[in-house]
C-alpha cells in the first residue's frame, strides 16, 4: 500500500471513558448477575420516579432518573414501598422478587403522570425490583 491512509477511530474517547466508568460501577447482585449502575435523578427535570416508604407519598424516599433505572432493591428498602409517584410519559415495572422474577405491576404516568397514595393489598411492601423508563428516552 503505497498512500498510508490515517485509520480514523469509530468511537470517540469520550465515549470509551464513558463506558469505561459504566463497566466500573456495575453492581453484582446478590446472585452474581451485574446490573448497571442506579442513576438517582439529579434535577426535578431528571426524575422518572418517586418511591415512599410510608402511604400517601410521606415516609423515607428515592427518586430514580428516567434514564432507563433497572434497580433490585437493597435490604433497606425491599418489600417496603407504600406509595409511588410517576412522572410524565414514564413506566414503572414492579417485581415482587429479585432479579424481575415473580408478579409483575406496570404503572404508567401518561401525559400528567401518575400518583398512588396507597399501593393494593398485593403490592404494598411487596417488591423487591422494579424498572423505570420513560418515552422518548433510550436506556442504551
Amino acid at each position: 500500500m503505497k498512500n498510508k491512509e490515517k485509520i480514523k477511530p469509530l468511537i470517540s474517547s469520550s465515549i470509551i471513558i464513558a463506558l469505561s466508568t459504566l463497566a466500573n460501577n456495575l453492581v453484582i447482585s446478590k446472585n452474581a448477575i451485574a446490573q448497571p449502575p442506579i442513576v438517582v435523578a439529579q434535577t426535578t427535570t431528571d426524575i422518572g420516579a418517586t418511591f415512599y416508604e410510608g402511604e400517601n407519598l410521606s415516609g423515607k424516599k428515592f427518586t430514580l432518573s428516567k434514564y432507563g433505572v433497572r434497580r433490585e432493591l437493597s435490604d433497606s428498602w425491599n418489600d417496603k414501598i407504600s406509595s409511588i409517584k410517576i412522572a410524565p410519559n414514564c413506566t414503572v415495572l414492579l417485581y415482587e422478587n429479585f432479579q424481575f422474577q415473580g408478579k409483575l405491576a406496570v404503572y404508567e404516568g401518561q401525559t400528567t403522570g401518575l400518583t398512588i397514595n396507597k399501593l393494593g393489598v398485593y403490592w404494598n411492601d411487596k417488591i423487591s425490583s422494579l424498572k423505570v423508563f420513560c418515552m422518548g428516552i433510550n436506556p442504551g
